[in-house]
């Protein structure tokens, strides 16, 4: 076994310091990688929020529309209950019977 000599440290501790720079440049390279990445997520759920929220208020916006048609139809359909009702009393009620209640309505 041959005699470390001074030349053989310096040598190692050059290729030590290469190596730590070489550590160096690939723990910012992936940090750097890291932070892209993490920048892509954030926008894509970001865009994905956004889409949601957007499917969402259409939604609102569509039951709401719904929701006024169907009771515009309900109110046409007691409205027309109410003379099918009507019309099927009035025939049985005396005449002036049949004038107080109209006037009572007025």
């Amino acid at each position: 076994m041959a005699a470390t000599t001074a030349d053989d440290v310096w040598r190692l501790l050059g290729e030590l310091a290469e190596a730590q720079k070489e550590t160096e440049r690939k723990f910012q390279e992936t940090e750097w990688l890291l932070k892209e990445q993490s920048q892509e997520t954030e926008r894509l759920l970001k865009a994905q929020s956004e889409e949601t929220n957007r499917q969402l208020q259409a939604a609102i916006q569509e039951n709401k529309r719904i929701n006024r048609q169907v009771s515009k139809q309900l109110a046409e359909l007691g409205g027309a209950w109410g003379r099918f009702v009507e019309d099927l009393v009035a025939p049985s009620c005396s005449g002036s019977l049949w004038s107080v209640a109209f006037q009572w309505s007025r």
